[in-house]
């Protein structure tokens, strides 16, 4: 991971893992400098405004060594979303808020994934604001990365928040990918000289990547 500059590691792990293996996972990163994070998230979650869900499942990792947690609710899922989004969306950035604040009593980071389509929501302020430390954005379309940012980079800069663009490396047609979706054809020098002029146009100090999801990845990696 290191060779491509990859320093951190966002893992789902699973409920039937015993902590002794969840634990031999987080020194093996450790070891090696990689920061390892937990990453959660439920479609359903995003209706609990108290953030009950969200928070019982941060609490299995409190006596683990581990980073913090990226957060992976994506409420657009739910089949109520198109007919009811504004209360939906609402409900997800006070679960968010809620998730946060654990977070920080725990001295843990608080990475939030988006898609980049939810700048047209009024709440992305708020959450911005008051429901993560970094944002995480799944900007899986390669034709205007750079614009689909410009909301979240300017209001990431508003509230001192960093901003992580995520590239999509599994293959077209999986989950309903499309070619403009992936760069699993294009590569990591591709996706290099894409992060490079993003750089170029947003504040470098607080712009990383990541790339979902490393099997994927190693896999295109491959074809070089």
């Amino acid at each position: 991971m290191k060779d491509y500059g990859l320093k951190e590691v966002y893992q789902y792990f699973s409920s039937g893992l015993e902590n002794e293996e969840i634990l031999s996972f987080i020194e093996e990163c450790k070891n090696n400098q990689i920061r390892v994070f937990a990453l959660l998230g439920e479609a359903n979650w995003a209706l609990q405004e108290d953030g009950a869900s969200l928070i019982r499942a941060m609490e299995r990792f409190d006596e683990l060594e581990i980073d913090g947690f990226v957060i992976d609710i994506e409420p657009h899922l739910l089949k109520d979303f198109k007919e009811d989004d504004q209360r939906i969306m609402d409900c997800f950035a006070s679960c968010l808020e809620k998730g946060r604040t654990y977070a920080k009593e725990k001295n843990k980071e608080f990475i939030v994934c988006l898609p980049y389509h939810f700048d047209r929501y009024e709440q992305l302020e708020k959450i911005i604001d008051k429901g993560l430390d970094t944002l995480a954005i799944m900007n899986y379309y390669r034709r205007d990365e750079i614009a689909h940012l410009e909301t979240e980079a300017s209001l990431c800069k508003k509230y001192n928040k960093t901003l992580i663009t995520i590239y999509e490396f599994q293959k077209a047609g999986t989950y309903g990918l499309e070619e403009i979706n992936t760069y699993h054809m294009e590569g990591f020098e591709s996706l290099r000289r894409s992060y490079e002029l993003m750089r170029l146009h947003y504040n470098k100090n607080s712009f990383n990547f990541a790339i979902h999801e490393f099997e994927s990845f190693k896999e295109a990696e491959a074809y070089e």
